[in-house]
C-alpha cells in the first residue's frame, strides 16, 4: 500500500489552509484509487446494505425458509468487509461515516437477522380508528398482508429509538 509514501501537510501545522488540506485528502485519495489500493464506493453498495436486511425480514421464517434470514446476514457479512476493507469515498467526514454505517448496519442486520425471532419477538403499537372521536392503541404483532408486512420490517430496521415497539 502506498498511504505511508504519499507526503501530506499535517494538520496541526500553520502553513496550510483548510482548503489546501482538503485538497490534498483529496489528492491522496485520487492517487490511492489510482493505484488500485482501494475502489469507490458506489451507490448500489448502499443500496444492497438497505435492501437486503429488508428482503431477509420480510421472508417468513418457515419450513425451508427458515434459511434466508442467516443467509441474507452471510451476504451483508461479506459486503460489510468488502466496504470496510476495499471501498473509500470523500463524502461524511473524510468517509468515516461509511465505516461507522457500516458497523453499525452489520450489527443491527445481526441482531434482527440471526440473533432475534422478530416474527415472535417483536410488536408494533398500531393505531386503530373505531369511530370519528375514538382511536384505540394495540400492540401488532408480524403482520400477514404485503403492504403492512414491508411497512412493519422497514419500521423495524429504521427506527433507531425504537419507538412504538415493544
Amino acid at each position: 500500500m502506498i498511504l505511508h509514501r504519499l507526503e501530506r501537510p499535517s494538520y496541526g501545522s500553520s502553513h496550510y489552509s483548510p482548503k489546501e488540506l482538503g485538497q490534498s485528502q483529496d489528492d491522496t485519495l485520487r492517487e490511492l484509487l489510482q493505484h488500485g489500493d482501494f475502489k469507490s464506493l458506489f451507490f448500489y453498495h448502499i443500496v444492497m446494505m438497505l435492501g437486503l436486511p429488508l428482503l431477509g425480514l420480510t421472508t417468513p421464517r418457515r419450513g425451508r425458509t427458515r434459511y434466508v434470514r442467516p443467509s441474507v446476514f452471510a451476504l451483508i457479512l461479506g459486503i460489510s468487509v468488502n466496504i470496510l476493507l476495499n471501498r473509500r469515498a470523500r463524502i461524511g467526514g473524510n468517509g468515516y461515516i461509511i465505516g461507522i454505517f457500516t458497523a453499525w448496519w452489520l450489527l443491527w442486520s445481526a441482531i434482527l437477522l440471526v440473533f432475534t425471532d422478530v416474527e415472535n419477538d417483536f410488536q408494533r403499537i398500531e393505531r386503530v380508528v373505531v369511530d370519528e372521536k375514538r382511536v384505540i392503541l394495540r400492540w401488532q404483532s408480524y403482520p400477514v398482508g404485503l403492504l403492512h408486512w414491508i411497512d412493519w420490517c422497514l419500521g423495524l430496521f429504521i427506527s433507531l429509538r425504537g419507538l412504538e415497539w415493544n
